[in-house]
């Protein structure tokens, strides 16, 4: 019953975010993902990727831009949407709605102290512009594409993994 008693002490607005957070990632993420499914997508990629429209290559024209904006024209704008209430109304889709980092939260909170990874006693910086300098240079050169560290990807993939899709199991196989 300790579980329980842990529960009730969450504060009601915590509650009312966590809620929001599961909302959203049953909403988002496979298996259930009834949102993608109304444009004729089964996961957060082609049409829907908000990360696709900005990816540079080498040798990349604008037209080739535009049409990178032309694939993901959803993502596009929902990307916009998600900077313009931010502008407005501060972390509200990073707080409350973002399903990936709100479902790496709320895993990491069921997580027993001494499996957590302590980030503060890392090296911020380095580990930041290391990871950045290499997504920014060396994926480009070696021509790797930036989806295959997509976390609208991975998370969706492992869920399905978890639920027995194939999909999410060929992802765990072949990553």
């Amino acid at each position: 019953m300790r579980v329980i008693e842990n529960i009730k002490a969450i504060p009601k607005m915590q509650k009312f975010r966590y809620a929001m957070i599961l909302l959203a990632s049953m909403s988002l993420l496979g298996p259930l993902a009834f949102l993608p499914q109304l444009v004729g997508s089964d996961d957060l990629c082609g049409s829907l990727c908000m990360r696709r429209f900005y990816l540079y290559f080498p040798g990349m024209t604008w037209e080739d831009f535009f049409v990178h904006v032309n694939a993901a024209s959803i993502g596009v704008m929902a990307f916009s949407l998600i900077m313009i209430t931010t502008l407005f109304f501060g972390r509200i889709w990073c707080g409350y709605l973002c399903p990936v980092g709100g479902l790496a939260e709320l895993s990491s909170r069921m997580l027993n102290d001494r499996w957590k990874i302590e980030f503060r006693s890392l090296p911020q910086i380095q580990i930041r512009y290391g990871y950045f300098g290499f997504f920014l240079v060396a994926m480009p050169a070696l021509g790797i594409s930036a989806c295959s560290l997509c976390n609208f990807i991975t998370i969706p993939r492992l869920i399905e993994a978890m639920s027995g899709e194939y999909r999410g199991m060929v992802f765990l196989v072949s990553s």
